[in-house]
């Protein structure tokens, strides 16, 4: 495992870089390990020069994508026996060891990726491994396989005081806290004497075997093997790997124990950490982590669960008497009691029961120590919707839910803003456990956990037909996907992007349930959540959404509100929020009309207009002036909940219409109480201003809709259009072949607070585009404990280590049998470097090119074979992208050219920057340019595996010509460095194309010229620079043409000349 750098080339235009600071610091880093982190530091250099001396003992056979890093998928299926059994006659041992089916409490370390080590069981729920196994996983992302079984952690603890940047004295020392304890396998106790010089060790572990000569990568079966300790350090155990009689770990045996063993009794006294050989043969030299320097921080960590030795082992043969016992000089008084565990720790039948009472129930306790888990039980009759809450005063808290199984389901840190944990889970029938644990691990303190549980409703059978009756008419949107059930039947598919038309039988109640407007018809998607329309007079629909979404190449955020024309259907902007200063806590989320033309509308949020302070259970009115892209106009308050009995926290008004007569229905965001009437999400109510009386109009429970929040919501008949009819287009635009309808469908997660409005609207844009280009649905499933569509993407902000430092990680984290195609990933971004990219409109791209590698650009080339790397070319050869490479290129080659160059994180994962320029997904951003999607990278979703609509496409074309400004020579070439220009090179560069480096200051794309018009352009470029030199070669615009402009004088004097010559470049 070793670190490498990988070095982006900024490309920035030169007038640009003269008119303020010259960067030339800027170069990014790659960690190659896994759990990798990106870091902008030269200091790494040292590290990675550092690192390449220790080899440590871990099997590497996945690595996720971290931001620019390939993912290696071919070795995953060398992991076929977790049991321990050997899976092949012919493998040989751990390194001259034999393969074994003994030492069940060792047993595999997982991360679900295909990386694995080995462990120990110490206690019943606590594994002992190396730290270098568990850096950057999460809490819940790490496994233990042993006896053949899988268990999950809850909690992953690496020792405090780890330094992965030494050789020795590294503490490398990892703890996996599992969720359940291991059924059927005894825990091995620690050693805690100090073990000798010469005294035996037995090796355990499941890495590669081989012999002397070193090892032969057959990673995955559990071997043994022995060798004499050498020597004893103050926290290593090593030795000298130097005959056949010996044995030696190898990757993959990182983690694993060094067993002694005293009087019949085996204790784990080393665990495998290193050596000097990364082949592990003979005359390397290894060492392990003494376990009993350590035994103090084990024992704090594990607790009463740690396994303690035969109180009856096999007797010394011959046990000599102490020949003078001396009494204790300094006897120490007994330790303190261990605090009693108001709760169990596991979520299994030991855990307290919360009894719901009407679907409410409340448990209280306390984490008395450090690392203490508290489990809970719920237990539910029916399907519905199960929240948990998790608040404490005293620490952070931070919740995790399993299935009775004992399986994780999902997990929550902060939410709504504070450090208190929230889940709101969709269940069957079933129980399911909750763990309170602090964020940090150590924190103690009091917390409460609260339980509400909201049952599915199965509708009444079909009544007797009755004769025609009055009959109401409603209309209303929900926040999920799903089906409504109407009273003879029948079920309606709906999502949440459409808007439901409740036709409701006065008499009987009876109920209908049919299509007003289908999302998925008229350009949106799946993931598209209308959270507040109103249904004009003349049939349009003007609606806001929950989050950004794009139509018609309009780009709405979730203050805005867009209008659809039911003749057209077209879409066009009605009220653009941001004009009105509505920002993120501005999400529209209801919205009427009034007979006047008054614009009302209700958010999710608290928000300040000119100085006024706005509740969310408010409801605004706008008097505009105009309408459109250019809103203007006056925003007062129409309604105060507060003064009308809704202020509570679940109170936010989210769906909002009013009546000629000034009646107002209302539904809020959870439960709610008014006038003595009590409801929740799922039910509409009518409130009389003038009076105060409430009653229902919709009742959810009765129409079977508790699954949903009502988050749109409409009386029967339309609404007023408060904009002038226009006048019709003479001659209208049809579109007579629209793109096709996509059924792949990107699920972005937010899982903390900590991303603007903005910056989740740019995740949005670029799964919306993707979605746009893979039009085919894939194979649904259960990924995780998650019911995944297509792919689900989980995104965090977190705050790291500000603007600058560690930029963060992005990547597919599981993927479907068979295809490999991705279901699930992860994008998590510093949100310092968020906000800069933000700043220099860097954004979009970025992360439309990372969730590209979520999708498997780049990630999953290798194990479909859709690359060859011949050392110094890779080609990739999928047929799709070979035929648009071709066809924009003109050439007839059986392969696309991909990257060689900028390290481990960008080799054999993009397409070749020197000959794809600034597509979207070479290895380096073009910044101030277009980063187009080309057919190309389409023609490779659709080697992978996808249903692509080639039509998606940006429009790109082959790159010309191109010139070259750098520090102290203005080079024209082809878009390589000409060999003897390497001496040309600063200390650190933005662009390396070379051994020495070189700092690529600006690029532009210009035609490829031939002969005399060549000629006559380094004419007027000579002419223009006046006493710069120039010289000229042949120019005809071939592969390895160049012409120099060669200068040495100051940078700015060469920044001139370019510039000059550049603007030249119009000639041409």
């Amino acid at each position: 495992m070793f670190f490498q750098p990988l070095q982006v080339a900024v490309k920035k235009r030169l007038r640009s870089l003269t008119q303020g600071a010259r960067r030339r610091n800027l170069r990014l880093f790659v960690l190659d390990t896994f759990g990798a982190v990106w870091r902008r530091s030269a200091e790494k250099i040292f590290r990675t020069n550092m690192r390449s001396v220790r080899r440590v003992r871990r099997a590497i056979h996945q690595r996720l994508e971290h931001l620019e890093q390939r993912a290696l998928l071919s070795a995953t299926s060398a992991i076929v026996d977790a049991g321990g059994g050997a899976h092949d006659a012919e493998l040989m041992s751990i390194v001259n060891g034999t393969p074994t089916n003994g030492f069940p409490a060792v047993g595999l370390i997982g991360d679900g990726s295909g990386s694995f080590c080995s462990g120990t069981l110490i206690g019943s729920r606590h594994v002992l491994t190396a730290a270098h196994c568990a850096v950057g996983l999460g809490n819940t992302q790490g496994s233990f396989i042993v006896n053949g079984t899988s268990y999950q952690t809850s909690q992953i603890i690496l020792h405090p005081n780890y330094n992965p940047n030494t050789i020795e004295g590294t503490n490398d020392l990892a703890i996996y806290r599992l969720s359940t304890s291991v059924v059927g396998v005894d825990p091995i106790p620690i050693f805690r004497d100090t073990p000798s010089v010469g005294q035996e060790l037995t090796l355990v572990g499941f890495g590669a075997g081989g012999d002397g000569s070193g090892h032969n990568g057959d990673f995955g079966t559990k071997r043994v093997g022995t060798t004499p300790i050498d020597e004893v350090t103050p926290t290593l155990i090593t030795w000298n790997f130097d005959n056949n009689s010996e044995s030696n770990t190898a990757p993959g045996d990182s983690g694993g124990p060094a067993f002694v063993t005293v009087n019949g009794q085996r204790f784990v006294a080393g665990v495998t950490s290193g050596g000097i050989q990364q082949n592990a043969g003979i005359g390397d030299y290894s060492f392990d982590v003494r376990v009993d320097a350590y035994a103090d921080w084990i024992d704090s960590v594990v607790g009463d669960d740690i396994a303690n030795p035969d109180p009856n082992p096999t007797p010394d043969p011959d046990p000599q008497p102490d020949p003078d016992p001396q009494p204790d000089p300094d006897p120490q008084p007994d330790p303190d009691p261990p605090a009693v565990d108001d709760h169990s720790n596991d979520p299994n039948a030991n855990a307290t029961d919360i009894a719901l009472d009407n679907g409410v129930g409340q448990s209280d306790g306390t984490l008395e120590e450090e690392f203490d888990v508290d489990a809970f039980e719920v237990v539910v009759t029916t399907s519905g919707t199960l929240t948990f809450d998790l608040t404490s005063n005293d620490f952070d808290t931070y919740l995790s839910v399993f299935n009775g199984d004992g399986q994780f389901i999902d997990f929550n840190d902060d939410s709504n803003g504070t450090l208190n944990s929230s889940l709101s889970l969709d269940v069957e029938a079933g129980t399911y456990f909750a763990l309170a644990e602090a964020y940090d691990f150590v924190s103690t303190g009091d917390y409460v956990v609260d339980v509400t549980f909201v049952g599915d409703v199965t509708p009444d059978p079909d009544p007797e037909p009755e004769p025609e009756p009055a009959e109401v008419v409603n209309y209303f949107s929900t926040h999920r996907n799903g089906g409504v059930t109407s009273t003879d039947g029948t079920v309606l598919r709906i999502q949440r992007s459409d808007v439901i038309q409740a036709t409701q039988n006065l008499d009987t109640g009876e109920v209908n349930f049919s299509l007003y407007f289908d999302g998925s018809e008229n350009g949106l998607s799946r993931r598209d959540d209308i959270d507040a329309f109103a249904i004009l007079d003349d049939g349009d629909v003007i609606m806001s959404f929950r989050r950004a979404t794009e139509v018609d190449g309009i780009l709405a955020g979730a203050e805005d509100v867009l209008r659809f024309d039911a003749d057209t259907s077209s879409w066009s902007m009605f009220v653009d929020g941001s004009d009105l200063g509505l920002g993120r806590s501005g999400n529209i989320d209801g919205i009427s009309v009034l007979d006047d033309g008054t614009i009302v509308f209700s958010t999710t949020g608290n928000v300040r207009l000119n100085g006024t302070r706005y509740r969310d259970e408010d409801i605004l009115a706008l008097d505009a002036t105009s309408l459109g892209e250019d809103t203007a106009g006056t925003i007062t308050k129409y309604f105060d909940g507060s003064d009308n009995g809704l202020g509570a926290r679940t109170e936010d008004v989210d769906a909002v219409d009013v009546a000629a007569d000034g009646t107002l229905f209302l539904s809020t965001q959870r439960q709610f109480v008014i006038d003595g009437l009590s409801g929740d999400r799922f039910d509409v109510f009518q409130l009389d201003t003038e009076s105060g009386d409430a009653s229902f109009t919709l009742d959810g429970e009765e129409l079977g809709l508790t699954r949903y929040n009502i988050n749109g919501f409409q009386s029967g008949g339309t609404v007023v259009d408060p904009t002038p009819e226009p006048e019709p287009d003479p001659d209208p635009d049809p579109d007579p072949d629209p793109d096709p309808q996509s059924q792949y469908q990107i699920e972005v997660r937010y899982n903390d607070n900590n991303l603007s409005t903005a910056q989740r609207a740019a995740f949005d844009l670029a799964a919306a585009r993707w979605s746009e280009i893979i039009v085919g649905d894939v194979p649904d499933g259960t990924f995780g404990g998650v019911f995944v569509d297509d792919l689900v993407i989980d995104v965090t902000a977190p705050n790291i280590d500000g603007s600058g430092g560690i930029l963060g990680q992005a990547g597919p984290t599981a993927f479907r049998n068979g295809s490999l195609l991705p279901a699930r990933g992860i994008m998590e971004f510093d949100s310092a470097d968020l906000a800069s990219l933000e700043a220099a409109n860097n954004l979009v791209d970025v992360i439309v090119h990372e969730m590209a590698h979520v999708i498997g650009i780049g990630t999953i080339w290798d194990s479909l074979g859709l690359v060859q790397d011949f050392g110094s070319s890779i080609n990739y050869v999928g047929a799709n992208a070979v035929r648009e490479y071709n066809s924009i290129f003109a050439t007839t080659g059986n392969f696309v050219p991909v990257e060689t160059g900028g390290g481990a994180g960008t080799r054999g994962g993009h397409w070749s920057e020197n000959v794809l320029d600034n597509e979207i997904m070479t290895g380096f951003l073009n910044f101030g340019e277009r980063n187009p999607i080309s057919r190309i990278t389409v023609g490779s979703l659709e080697d992978i595996g996808y249903q692509v609509n080639y039509a998606a496409a940006d429009n790109y074309t082959a790159p010309g010509l191109r010139v070259f400004s750098r520090t102290a020579t203005a080079k024209l070439t082809d878009g390589s460095f000409a060999a003897n220009d390497q001496s040309i090179a600063t200390a650190i560069g933005s662009q390396s194309d070379g051994a020495q480096g070189g700092e690529l200051m600006w690029s532009e794309a210009i035609p490829q010229q031939s002969g005399d018009a060549w000629s006559n352009i380094i004419a007027q470029a000579v002419a223009e620079m006046g006493d710069e030199v120039c010289t000229t070669g042949t120019s005809t615009g071939a592969t390895d043409a160049s012409e120099s402009v060669d200068d040495t004088a100051a940078s700015d004097a060469i920044d001139s000349a370019m510039s000059d010559f550049a603007d030249l470049m119009s000639l041409v």
